[in-house]
């Protein structure tokens, strides 16, 4: 729920007195698949006005159901066929939809059937009786039986089954939670599937493997316990699919991390104790254990920002990461590094300089023939063989290793290119000096993010321009409109950039690589006219713009604050306020912000601490959305 925009969800539910129910015609042409093939006995069912749910489902389907809970997965339902002569029209009083409009999700299969046979097709209006309806339909069973159309194959969609299983000591405690899973599209539940907790197993019909299968384990007040979420569009991949059911799809649902989490590893392998790990220039800090693991959590994991861990006799580790996932932090003994100037023989002075270390990956292996460069610039990297680095190199080793050393403070843009010179993947790198920036790469687990922008301070649909770090072109759009990416996996999050039709400003956001939705917030034109006239501001000054969705009153900080740096609070309409008189807000503006990578802090009332990074170049307004 956004604080800036209300949406009015308009459902349209049938009705009908109460106990009414109706009968309709059934016609479901022949399917074919690669199996054997087995009969699907349809028997006549009701279906009550008042089940919006039953009704809805059955018109989008091959076969029509009485009740949700009767549904089931049809025996033998990798191969479905019924031949032309089983095809029945059910006459009946009750009927009150012509044929066309039952058969909404196949439609144009079914129109296309009624022009093969030579059927023409009424048009529908309000007008069309009762009589005619049946005539149609009794035209088109008519000209089946003697032009009868070959089987063709169509999968309307598809079952997933399979077992769950609650791990690291996830349970049904309370007769009253709930376990769900459900088939989410673009951020909407889509479907509904049934859960038997006697056998531990699942079902979810899905029209396609598009979206996130989600299973959840809430309690009685709604509060979520744990989940395990599938990708189907990897699993589309990753399936050989030749029927209608999909088994073996197991979740394995662990309880649901609330906390900023990770481990400290050491180059070799072995976890690393003791680090001290902090996140942006705050002083929000956390220690990992004797296991290398660590966790903070007022920290919330729907958070991004900029990661250092330090320690002892290694070098700092640096790096720009979402927190959605656990975070694994390399670190580099000194002694490590020493050895490695040596071999490529690094001049002295430049070994306090920025370091960025990575690796390539292919299906989680090491990558060997790949090549890395940086976007406009002309510092060349180091490969290496057997673990070795080889200044003659020019791709990557068995390893999969690469660096960029003796850099300077600041952002760069890492690209991968194949062995065909296709640029596959790109991401920012924050470099900082005498550090060890860690960047890694997997270049065969593609996968799409579906992102929506939108004017937090207005319904009114607006023209975008929208590009993201990586992609090779700019999209225009509307704000409100879903745009589908194609990117990689990583904990470095996606850069992009917006900017509305006629503004003089584009806005810069990060969105994560692995959440499958996301809303982006682009810049009222309007409102910054005002805001650069009040305030002079320009983004040459370095300015953060959050809009903040929560029930209770923050704080805002920001790293690297200088004497420059003022911070404003908005209202929910997007005018500047005095917090300390009591009002909520709803947003802010901080400026003054010197150039680069920045982690802001919201700090709720209650103690809760949401960061974001924030990311200055001087020629755009960093945006920032918040949902608390």
């Amino acid at each position: 729920m956004r604080i800036f925009s209300t949406f009015l969800f308009q459902f349209l539910f049938f009705s009908g007195a109460s106990g009414s129910a109706f009968l309709f015609s059934n016609i479901i042409y022949p399917i074919q698949s690669a199996l054997d093939r087995a009969p699907l006995q349809m028997p006549n069912m009701k279906l009550n006005f008042s089940e919006f749910s039953p009704a809805f489902a059955a018109f989008e389907d091959e076969y029509y159901i009485a009740t949700y809970t009767e549904e089931r997965i049809p025996e033998n339902a990798k191969s479905i066929e019924l031949k032309p002569s089983e095809k029945e029209v059910i006459k009946s009083e009750a009927t009150e939809l012509n044929i066309p409009q039952m058969t909404m999700r196949p439609t144009e299969n079914y129109e296309n059937l009624m022009k093969i046979s030579g059927v023409k097709l009424a048009p529908q209006t309000e007008s069309k009786n009762e009589e005619q309806k049946q005539t149609t339909a009794e035209e088109f069973l008519n000209v089946q039986k003697n032009n009868p159309i070959p089987p063709a194959p169509i999968l309307s969609h598809y079952w997933i089954q399979g077992k769950i299983e609650l791990t690291e000591g996830l349970a049904i405690s309370d007769p009253r939670d709930n376990l769900t899973v459900g088939w989410f599209v673009d951020g909407e539940r889509r479907k509904e599937g049934r859960v038997f907790h006697q056998d531990g197993t699942y079902e979810l019909k899905v029209e396609r493997l598009e979206g996130e299968m989600i299973a959840e384990l809430t309690d009685r007040r709604g509060f979520l316990l744990g989940e395990a979420i599938i990708d189907l569009d990897l699993l589309r991949k990753q399936r050989l699919l030749n029927g209608y059911v999909i088994s073996g799809v197991d979740l394995k649902m662990r309880p649901y991390n609330f906390s900023f989490r990770g481990q400290t590893l050491s180059v070799y392998g072995p976890p690393v104790p003791e680090v001290e790990v902090r996140v942006g220039g705050h002083d929000l800090r956390v220690r990992s254990d004797k296991k290398g693991q660590f966790s903070e959590p007022v920290l919330s994991p729907q958070s991004t920002g900029v990661v250092t861990a330090q320690q002892a006799k290694y070098r700092e580790t640096t790096l720009l990461a979402n927190f959605d996932r656990e975070l694994p932090i390399q670190l580099f003994p000194d002694q490590f590094l020493e050895d490695f100037f040596n071999i490529i023989e690094l001049p002295k002075k430049m070994r306090t300089d920025g370091v960025i270390w990575g690796t390539i990956k292919n299906s989680k292996q090491p990558a060997q023939g790949y090549q890395v460069r940086m976007a406009q610039q002309n510092a060349k990297p180091i490969y290496f063989e057997m673990y070795i680095a080889n200044v003659k190199t020019e791709k990557t080793g068995i390893d999969g290793q690469f660096a960029f050393v003796g850099l300077a403070d600041g952002e760069y843009e890492i690209e991968v290119v194949d062995q065909l010179g296709r640029t596959v993947d790109s991401k920012l790198a924050v470099v900082r000096a005498a550090t060890i920036t860690e960047m890694n790469f997997e270049v065969t687990d593609d996968r799409r993010v579906a992102l929506r922008p939108f004017d937090p301070l207005s319904l009114t649909p607006k023209s975008i321009e929208f590009f993201a770090l990586g992609q090779n072109t700019t999209v225009a759009t509307q704000t409100e409109e879903i745009i589908k990416l194609n990117t990689y996996p990583g904990p470095e999050p996606l850069l992009i950039h917006t900017k509305v039709d006629g503004a003089d400003v584009e806005a810069i956001s990060l969105a994560s690589r692995n959440k499958k939705f996301q809303e982006i917030p682009v810049l009222n034109t309007s409102w910054w006219q005002g805001m650069r006239a009040a305030y002079s501001l320009t983004p040459q000054m370095g300015v953060v713009v959050g809009f903040v969705d929560a029930e209770s009153t923050f704080e805002v900080y920001i790293d690297h604050q200088t004497e420059r740096t003022k911070i404003l609070y908005l209202d929910s309409k997007g005018r500047t306020m005095n917090k300390s008189l009591g009002a909520k807000p709803a947003g802010f503006i901080i400026y003054g912000v010197d150039h680069g990578v920045h982690t802001v802090i919201i700090e709720t009332e209650h103690g809760q601490i949401h960061s974001e990074a924030a990311y200055i170049d001087g020629e755009a307004v960093s945006l920032i959305y918040k949902a608390l």
